[in-house]
C-alpha cells in the first residue's frame, strides 16, 4: 500500500502501483471522467503516471490552468 497526501491536507491510501487515474476514481467516478492530468510533487505528468509513495497528488482539470498546456499538446496531435 502507498499513502498520497491530497491538496486538502487529506491522506488516501491506495494500492502499490496505482496511477493518478487510480486515485481520480477513488476519490469519485466523475471526477475520474474530467481527469485530465495530474500534478505530483509539484509537477504535471500523465494520468497514468505510477504513484510514488508520499507523494503530493491534485487531479486536474480542465478548469485549472495548469491542465491547458496537457490540452494544447494533446490537440497537436489531432
Amino acid at each position: 500500500m502507498i499513502s498520497v497526501k491530497l491538496p486538502d491536507g487529506s491522506a488516501k491510501e491506495l494500492s502499490d502501483g496505482a496511477s493518478a487515474a487510480d486515485l481520480a476514481k477513488s476519490i469519485s467516478d466523475g471526477l475520474a471522467r474530467v481527469a485530465v492530468a495530474a500534478k505530483v510533487n509539484g509537477a504535471v505528468v500523465d494520468l497514468q503516471l505510477e504513484l510514488p509513495d508520499g507523494a503530493e497528488v491534485a487531479i486536474l482539470t480542465k478548469k485549472d490552468a495548469e491542465s491547458l498546456e496537457v490540452l494544447r499538446h494533446s490537440a497537436a496531435h489531432l
